[in-house]
């Protein structure tokens, strides 16, 4: 009888223990330094994206993706690794997004793991024009990214654009 009550009281003390450092790790989640530092690095790149961008410099802004990363446009276009992608942002600059402000806000960042996350966000580009010179209304829309740190440092693997739309089962 005075084992098994001793044996019980050891089970509670190690389950209490477990279960307290189990909630410790899930409460500190969400503030470890490692994870803030990997938040920040990423707000960074997507803010020197956004000044790239406003500076017309297609070659900046494939620097940012992981050589072998994709861009998807809102049309569905695809751009399959960096020089790809190089290639596309040269060809939108050098016309319709030619004199383009970019203003991007990364809403959230998924740290997936330790060098994998998920960045969520919206954007707008203000000063298109058509290939005929016709202006078009500023563009907004949502982004979201896969990241991978590689080496150090953080860079876009899989980009994907979109332009909300109205559903036509849903009321607006």
């Amino acid at each position: 009888m005075r084992f098994t009550l001793r044996l019980m009281v050891l089970l509670v003390v190690v389950v209490a223990m477990v279960g307290g450092s189990s909630a410790l790790a899930q409460k500190n989640m969400l503030g470890l330094p490692d994870d803030v530092a990997s938040e920040k690095q990423i707000h960074d790149l997507y803010r020197e994206f956004t000044e790239a961008w406003n500076r017309h410099d297609p070659a900046a802004l494939s620097r940012m993706w992981g050589a072998d990363g994709d861009h998807v446009e809102p049309d569905g276009r695809v751009a399959k690794g960096r020089e790809a992608v190089a290639a596309l942002f040269k060809a939108e600059h050098e016309t319709v997004f030619k004199k383009t402000a970019l203003t991007l806000t990364i809403d959230s960042v998924w740290l997936i793991t330790t060098d994998v996350a998920l960045a969520d966000g919206n954007y707008e580009i203000d000063g298109i024009v058509a290939p005929d010179g016709t202006a078009i209304p500023k563009r907004t829309g949502r982004l979201t990214s896969v990241l991978l740190r590689e080496h150090g440092k953080w860079g876009i693997a899989a980009s994907r654009l979109m332009i909300p739309a109205p559903l036509p089962y849903k009321k607006n």
